[in-house]
């Protein structure tokens, strides 16, 4: 984002107070609404805007449209808190991290401004639903088999009330849990053993827990300022550019805890409150002293603060669906499927969903109407094999890999650099000058095959005893030794084929 941008939006502000961030945000589109763009895409997460962005890069005459039904961009962040609970020591985990873990809505704001700057409309607060034709309607000149019937786009209350409807050559799913498109074509299927549910709700800090009054020259790391040429230690802190720009500033988060369906709850939990979400918040809240004494001290429950409701549920959260690419349509991102809400390569994985969708879009939009629909076959069969055969499957692999080496520390001492080897690489080597086709394939080290024969030799060892007492010392001496001659293994083979020595 410029500086003229920046102001442009502050002096609109100024001008008008009750002008909202998405009116903001929609101003700044190059071009006027249109019921017939070439390509739709419903939702403005990064993977959406990455998608849209890639096809208008390489096909620079499509008339894209996006539609976010979120009034702005959203966030996400990581909390580091100290052993006695008192405070959080850092927003960030550092170290291993597998994803672009900057505040997404720094990101989503960029990339916004990004599309729009190349071009492409992209609307917060509009709602795009789907409608899927039972049957391919063609006139009498027509073959059936010629013609791609894209499901049709209808917008809630925008441009006018009652909704719109929106007639596009192609359409791209990046609704991410909601699933607009791909609810259509079937359930959610659920990974076979234990599953992950998550409960949660808003917060901000109290005003003596906020970390800019306990320290001296604080500034939030999650702001993420940026300017061409300026070392870091001159950039204006959040509170200065508050200042500047006359906007004042309010850091609200939602907290939550993602834990495995098969954990084993008290028969009663009534003591917890009045509801699933509020009684399992609160319960494993109260399970972590110190996390128990971090959020009573800094942190302020925010009731209804987004609808009707405090406390929020989502169960089962690992999940693909059956069909994620059909007659003018991809699915993209975690409308696709979702593995992992833990440690989860997020971005660096959806981004090849999105990059291959964008290529095959391409190749299906420069067909002629008699080659469309036989391409379009082709390309949703090469897209559903990726996503729903590869990339999610392989996913999963990892994250049960993950989950069993935590339940000891010398399994996670040995996990972290077999990943690293196997997986990983040298992560240098991607992305160095454009997405490939290898870099498509990669999904962050879970799509290497030496990676997947290795883990799945692991946990061959590790789920055989899931079901067995926590505290059954010999069997998990047993499978620690084992493992460990699994390492041993992969790692020799590995450095073989590479050419080191092995002592």
């Amino acid at each position: 984002m410029t500086i003229e941008q920046l102001h442009r939006f502050t002096q609109l502000r100024a001008t008008d107070p009750k002008l909202t961030d998405s009116m903001l945000l929609n101003s700044n589109n190059p071009s006027k609404f249109s019921t017939k763009p070439d390509v739709v895409v419903a939702g403005a997460g990064i993977i959406g805007l990455c998608y849209a962005i890639h096809l208008k890069n390489i096909a620079p005459q499509l008339n894209i449209a996006v539609y976010e039904k979120n009034r702005a961009p959203d966030g996400l962040q990581f909390y580091c808190i100290d052993r006695e609970g008192v405070e959080v020591t850092s927003e960030d985990i550092g170290g291993l991290d597998l994803s672009f873990q900057l505040d997404r809505r720094m990101s989503e704001l960029f990339l916004t401004v990004w599309a729009q700057s190349i071009g492409i409309n992209v609307y917060h607060g509009v709602e795009a639903e789907f409608q899927i034709a039972e049957k391919y309607q063609v006139s009498e000149s027509q073959e059936d088999t010629h013609c791609v019937k894209t499901p049709q786009v209808k917008l809630k209350n925008f441009p006018k009330p009652g909704g719109t409807d929106v007639n596009a050559k192609l359409v791209c799913d990046a609704s991410g849990f909601s699933r607009k498109l791909t609810s259509k074509f079937g359930k959610k299927e659920l990974f076979e053993g234990w599953n992950c549910d998550a409960y949660w709700a808003y917060f901000k800090e109290k005003e003596g827990g906020k970390a800019e009054s306990r320290s001296d020259h604080w500034d939030y790391p999650a702001t993420k300022h940026a300017q061409s040429g300026v070392p870091a230690h001159e950039i204006p802190s959040t509170k200065a550019l508050s200042e500047k720009f006359g906007c004042p500033f309010e850091f609200i988060t939602s907290i939550g805890w993602a834990v495995r369906d098969n954990h084993k709850l008290p028969d009663n939990l009534d003591e917890y409150g009045s509801g699933e979400g509020e009684r399992k918040f609160n319960y494993f809240k109260r399970r972590y002293p110190t996390l128990n004494k971090l959020m009573n001290g800094v942190y302020e429950l925010l009731p209804r603060y987004y609808g009707k409701q405090t406390y929020f549920v989502r169960k089962s959260m690992a999940y693909r669906n059956p069909i994620v690419a059909g007659d003018g349509w991809f699915a993209i991102g975690n409308s696709a499927g979702f593995t992992n809400p833990l440690i989860s390569p997020g971005i660096n994985a959806g981004i090849g969903t999105a990059v291959l969708a964008a290529n095959l879009s391409k190749e299906i939009l420069d067909q002629s109407p008699e080659q469309s629909r036989a391409v379009m076959q082709k390309c949703a069969a090469t897209y559903q094999s990726y996503s729903h055969e590869f990339m999610i499957p392989r996913l999963h692999q990892m994250n049960r890999y993950w989950y069993n080496s935590f339940r000891d520390h010398r399994l996670f001492e040995i996990m972290v650099p077999c990943f690293w080897t196997l997986g990983i690489d040298d992560a240098n080597s991607h992305y160095v000058n454009e997405f490939t086709k290898e870099d498509i394939y990669w999904v962050v080290g879970a799509g290497q095959d030496q990676f997947v024969n290795f883990s799945g030799k692991v946990l061959d060892i590790l789920e055989a005893s899931n079901e067995l007492p926590a505290n059954d010392d010999e069997i998990e001496k047993g499978n620690m030794k084992e493992s460990q001659e699994v390492v041993a293994l992969e790692f020799g083979v590995h450095h073989a084929r590479s050419g080191d020595t092995i002592t």
